[in-house]
């Protein structure tokens, strides 16, 4: 039973993204200066 569920956690880590959540996850902090650049998007 528990090499299921750690097939199953393992698939949907996969899934998920879980792999690029993680290497991404250096990049949203902003930096040491937080400095935020928000894109506005034109629609209609």
């Amino acid at each position: 039973m528990a090499q299921g569920a750690d097939t199953l956690a393992a698939e949907l880590d996969s899934v998920l993204g879980t792999a690029w959540d993680e290497a991404l996850e250096v990049y949203r902090d902003g930096g040491d200066a937080g400095e935020i650049a928000w894109l506005s998007r034109g629609v209609g």
